[in-house]
């Protein structure tokens, strides 16, 4: 994981999730389960939508967003000592990140028929059990 460019496109992601939500763009979170049935060309980035339609196939901008979210996945489970079980029924887990913008993200993970994995914005951290700075993740992560 210490070769992993988290601060690019993966902290890129979550910035942008949260400029979305803030504006009213999105309600929910961005997420990896059946996307590509839903409107995902209003989800993912228009900017990678544009760069993958000048490369000549728009597509491959869904299949940057779901690599993009297979490195923060990676990350959630790397930091699993910091996730918070949230369920008695089916395994979920949640892990609260506060990233270089001052804004929380939410990594959520849960496990049921299958398995998915979003990230959100924290609009109230007044109560979060844990929250853990993107700089000390990235210490972490890199040893």
């Amino acid at each position: 994981m210490k070769n992993i460019d988290f601060d690019g496109a993966p902290h890129w992601l979550m910035e942008y999730c949260a400029k979305l939500q803030k504006e009213g763009k999105i309600a929910g979170s961005l997420y990896t389960d059946d996307i590509e049935y839903a409107d995902w060309q209003n989800i993912v980035p228009q900017e990678w939508i544009e760069e993958a339609a000048a490369d000549g196939d728009a597509n491959n901008a869904l299949q940057k967003y779901f690599d993009t979210m297979s490195v923060l996945e990676r990350l959630f489970f790397f930091l699993s000592d910091y996730q918070i079980h949230e369920s008695d029924c089916f395994p979920e887990d949640s892990l609260y990140i506060k990233i270089k913008t001052g804004d929380t993200i939410k990594m959520h993970y849960i496990t049921g028929q299958g398995a998915d994995f979003s990230i959100s914005l924290v609009k109230d951290t007044d109560k979060l059990p844990l929250v853990i700075d993107w700089d000390y993740a990235m210490q972490l992560v890199r040893g």
